[in-house]
């Protein structure tokens, strides 16, 4: 009998589908769903075998452990999003408001398209291994520093308040990212509406006061936009 090297990828069985690319995602959403369901603790190989009705041979073709499959959904997710934020950071013939507004619209959508996969990652970071957890801190300062670049550009040309670009794109981000908790496909809403939504949103919250729809005729508001003024004029004469 010929021997089998110890480290060769077992056979794919015959019970696998020819396209590995859909029994791949058909284990990736039921390891989510026993997850969010049972603890990452508290799910086994064996589970989520039987979650889909494979063997463990099977399971074990594409994945070697429970951390391969938490890999597998920070490369799939995390890094996924953040490929779709420098795409659009990439066009520089945007504005910076046409470029935060997509850039809101393609998070929001990506994420209510994945809502059990981003809340199993936010509940299991500390089982991450140092390398996945690497590449997903690595992937959400990127899309953290993409948001902020945007909006640091947005208040240099004026189409932004003089807000912290940090701080507004934690803020929005975080807006984002919350769509995952309460987000139902059943709703009375489409994902596309929802994020359409939420890109206007997060424009509207950042404009100047003037951009807003404010009366230029009350006093308050004008008072309001004269010390927008005034912060926009200390901040710039503040730079060297």
């Amino acid at each position: 009998m010929t021997a089998v090297p110890r480290n060769a990828q077992p056979a794919a069985p015959a019970s696998v589908p020819a396209s590995k690319a859909l029994l791949r995602q058909a284990i990736l959403t039921a390891a989510s769903r026993l997850f969010a369901a049972n603890g990452f603790a508290g799910t086994s190989l064996q589970n989520i075998a039987d979650e889909i009705g494979v063997t463990r041979p099977a399971l074990y073709y594409y994945f070697r452990s429970k951390d391969e499959i938490l890999a597998s959904l920070v490369e799939d997710i995390t890094i996924g999003a953040l490929k779709r934020s420098a795409q659009i950071e990439a066009r520089s013939s945007n504005s910076p408001t046409a470029s935060l507004r997509q850039m809101v619209m393609a998070q929001a959508r990506w994420i209510m398209q994945h809502p059990l996969e981003f809340r199993v990652l936010l509940r299991t970071e500390n089982y991450l291994s140092d390398k996945a957890k690497a590449v997903q801190d690595t992937a959400k300062r990127g899309i953290l520093t993409a948001f902020a670049r945007i909006i640091e550009a947005g208040v240099a040309k004026g189409e932004f308040r003089p807000v912290d670009p940090h701080m507004a794109a934690l803020a929005l981000l975080g807006m984002c990212n919350w769509s995952a908790f309460w987000f139902s496909s059943d709703g009375r809403k489409s994902a596309d509406e929802i994020a359409e939504t939420m890109a206007e949103m997060a424009v509207n919250s950042i404009r100047p006061a003037r951009e807003n729809g404010k009366d230029a005729g009350n006093l308050s508001a004008l008072l309001a936009q004269w010390r927008e003024d005034i912060d926009i004029f200390e901040k710039v004469a503040a730079k060297p």
